[in-house]
């Protein structure tokens, strides 16, 4: 049985990371076959979602110089995951070509569902699945 995961693969989050990692192995312990799908939406690439006030870059430049070194070793961390696509994928529309790639499609992480964080992208309540795919949520939460 093969299992797509849609999350946030390369979230600066690792909560969202370990999340992502826990339930990757957790399947494939159980003997599934997981893949993470790499998508990442141009609204959340282009880091939209973050506040531009002067306040919130100042914290955010200095938690990224605090942060460096975790990140690179987050970084190594995903690689070891098996992402599908091995390049990125940004457009929702390129999602349709994935769904009969899967048996069951789970998503979650806190936040995922967030208009604010992904820019309403309803991809993350499955929109570009075919009816029969089984869909899953995992963790899923709104943070509103």
């Amino acid at each position: 049985m093969r299992i797509g995961i849609l999350t946030f693969p390369g979230s600066p989050s690792f909560g969202a990371s370990l999340q992502m990692t826990a339930l990757c192995t957790a399947l494939e312990k159980e003997k599934y076959d997981v893949e993470i799908i790499n998508y990442m939406n141009l609204y959340m690439f282009k880091k939209e979602h973050l506040s531009n006030s002067v306040v919130q870059r100042t914290k955010s430049a200095i938690a990224t110089m605090l942060s460096r070194q975790g990140e690179r070793e987050f970084q190594t961390f995903e690689k070891k995951l098996p992402l599908y696509p091995t390049k990125r994928v940004h457009n929702a529309e390129e999602l349709k070509n994935f769904s009969d790639r899967y048996d069951y499609l789970i998503c979650g992480s806190d936040q995922v569902w967030n208009p604010k964080v992904t820019g309403g992208d309803l991809s993350y309540l499955f929109d570009f699945c075919n009816e029969n795919n089984k869909k899953i949520s995992y963790a899923a939460s709104f943070g509103l």
